[in-house]
């Protein structure tokens, strides 16, 4: 019934924002040195694998804890002109539920939806996207009015701008490596049989790419200026992270569990009901994760 209810919406689930997490969880490996990361594989949760990722859903029900947010591993620029966020944000995506398997290998199959007016009322915003390299002019005039702002400027102004800083993400150009192209042996009286070198070409104003990473995710930002008015979390790593709130009658209006185990665990569960099916709000969702592929 809870599930036939989703498929009942589809037109508005579509249109939400989902923030997905769990990949710690289901064991994946640490991003490349160019920042990509490397895809979960698909498994079976063990029982130790469906207990944390309830910890993390009391967490995210929990109105004195909430959705981590930490600050991320980004860099705007190149090494001798660059910028990198100093504020915790959680980031969520626009793509719609049914598009969010090859995301969701990624970064975890719990998610937490939200419409796009909670978002901004939040306040969170899309993400705007630039290349961020040396020839690009936008990151260019950023990063020289962050300085003309850090040098002439108040320390209440240079703060606002890095703020919006936070709003600006650098995509990643991941060339193709292309096929050398055949060519026949030549041959020469002095060395014999030689092949002729090969010569990749690439054409400079389209070259062939992967998809972009990051620029499909669609990204919205919810950026958090002054973290002291937010508890402080517990950090996967060095990295600082507080609980950012949210509640569910208001806000939170789907909550995507990674298997049809862990789904019967939190009906089960009287404490989590409650706050998912409150007395005299609207309710949220409850779907599984397994059940994507059928809407």
């Amino acid at each position: 019934m809870i599930q036939s209810g989703l498929a009942h919406n589809y037109a508005q689930h579509e249109k939400l924002l989902y923030r997905w997490i769990g990949r710690d969880i289901e064991n994946g490996l640490p991003a490349k040195a160019n920042g990509e990361l490397p895809p979960i594989k698909p498994a079976e949760l063990t029982d130790q694998q469906r207990k944390t990722y309830l910890s993390r859903l009391e967490d995210a029900l929990n109105p004195k804890h909430g959705l981590r947010a930490r600050v991320p591993e980004e860099q705007l620029g190149f090494e001798k002109m660059s910028w990198k966020p100093s504020l915790p944000s959680l980031s969520f995506t626009e793509l719609s539920l049914t598009s969010s398997q090859n995301h969701c290998r990624l970064y975890g199959r719990l998610g937490f939806a939200f419409t796009k007016q909670s978002i901004l009322a939040m306040p969170g915003r899309p993400v705007a996207y630039i290349p961020g390299g040396a020839a690009d002019p936008t990151l260019a005039r950023l990063l020289r009015l962050q300085a003309n702002i850090q040098s002439k400027c108040g320390k209440s102004i240079h703060a606002d701008f890095e703020y919006l800083l936070h709003f600006y993400k650098r995509l990643r150009f991941q060339l193709l490596r292309q096929k050398a192209p055949k060519h026949p042996a030549r041959k020469t009286e002095q060395q014999g049989i030689v092949p002729k070198k090969a010569q990749v070409e690439v054409n400079p104003h389209f070259p062939k790419t992967k998809p972009l990473p990051y620029l499909e995710e669609q990204e919205w930002r919810v950026v958090i200026q002054d973290s002291s008015r937010f508890a402080p979390a517990p950090a996967k790593d060095a990295t600082p992270a507080v609980w950012f709130p949210i509640v569910p009658k208001y806000q939170l209006l789907l909550v995507v569990v990674p298997d049809n185990i862990m789904l019967l665990n939190i009906l089960r569960c009287q404490a989590l009901r409650d706050r998912l099916y409150p007395a005299n709000g609207r309710p949220v969702q409850l779907i599984s994760h397994e059940a994507i592929h059928r809407l």
